[in-house]
C-alpha cells in the first residue's frame, strides 16, 4: 500500500474486515509458519481482553465465530460479510441459466485465482457445468471460509485459551465480539450513537467559565461529530 504522500506502508486492508486467506494444505512449510503467527494473535486478543484494551484491527465478524466454537454455523451467506464483491461474483455463476454461457467461463474445480489448489481429485481437468455448478460453488465457499483456514483458526483459539478461559465469551455473539475487541464499525448504529452530538455533549465537562452553550464548546462538538472513524482513531487512540 502507498500512502497519499508517496511513502510505502505495509498494511493489509479489508473493506469488510480481515479474514484469513485459504491455504492449500499441500504447502506444509507455509502452514507451520502461519499457525504460529495465528497462535500469537490469539494470545494478543486474550491479553487485550484482560487489559481492557481495544485493538485497532478491523477483524470480520465471521472471524470471531471461531473463538466462539461456532465454525459449524459458517455458511455461504457469511461470504457476503467477508467479501461482497466475490459473493456477488460467485452468486452470478449459480444464476447463469444458459449451459453454454456457463461452459464459456471455462471454470474448473480449482480455487479461483489458484489453479494448483484443487477442490476435488483431478479438479484441474473437471470443468464446471450446469450439473455440477452447485457443488463447485459449495466447495469454493467451504474452503474459503472454513476448511482452508481451519488450522490457522484452531491455532488462534489455542493461543487465546492459553491466556483466557473461553467460557467467558459464551454470552456474546460474533457481532458483539467485534465491538468488544475492536470497537464499533463505521456506519454501525452503535458507532453513530456513541459519537452523536448528544453523547459528545454529555461526555464533555466544560470548566473555567465555559458551558455547553459556549461557542467554543459547540464548535468542538461539531468538529468531533464530523470526523470519520479513521480520523477519530488517529486523534484519540
Amino acid at each position: 500500500m502507498v500512502s497519499e504522500d508517496g511513502d510505502s506502508e505495509n498494511y493489509t486492508i479489508g473493506p469488510n474486515g480481515l479474514y484469513p486467506i485459504a491455504i492449500n494444505r499441500t504447502t506444509k512449510t507455509k502452514i507451520e509458519g502461519r499457525t504460529k503467527r495465528f497462535e500469537f494473535i490469539g494470545r494478543l486478543l486474550a491479553q487485550a481482553l484482560l487489559d481492557s484494551r481495544m485493538l485497532d484491527i478491523p477483524f470480520s465478524p465471521i472471524f470471531f465465530k471461531w473463538l466462539l466454537n461456532e465454525e459449524d454455523t459458517i455458511g455461504a451467506f457469511d461470504m457476503e460479510m467477508v467479501d461482497k464483491t466475490f459473493y456477488n461474483s460467485i452468486r452470478s455463476i449459480i444464476l447463469t441459466e444458459d449451459s453454454k454461457d456457463l461452459e464459456s467461463l471455462e471454470l474448473y474445480f480449482t480455487m479461483p485465482g489458484d489453479e494448483t489448489f484443487e477442490l476435488i481429485k483431478s479438479g484441474k481437468s473437471t470443468q464446471v457445468n450446469k450439473d455440477n455448478v452447485q457443488q463447485y460453488v459449495d466447495l469454493v465457499l467451504y474452503w474459503l471460509l472454513v476448511e482452508g483456514v481451519r488450522e490457522d483458526m484452531i491455532s488462534l483459539r489455542k493461543g487465546f485459551e492459553q491466556v483466557v478461559d473461553p467460557n467467558v465469551l459464551k454470552i456474546f455473539c460474533c457481532e458483539e465480539m467485534e465491538e468488544l475487541f475492536c470497537g464499533c464499525c463505521e456506519g454501525s448504529p452503535e458507532n453513530d450513537r456513541i459519537w452523536s452530538k448528544a453523547a459528545l455533549q454529555q461526555a464533555l465537562r466544560p470548566d473555567h467559565g465555559y458551558t455547553h452553550e459556549s461557542p467554543q464548546i459547540v464548535w468542538l462538538v461539531d468538529m468531533i461529530h464530523s470526523f470519520s472513524l479513521q480520523n477519530v482513531r488517529l486523534t484519540f487512540l
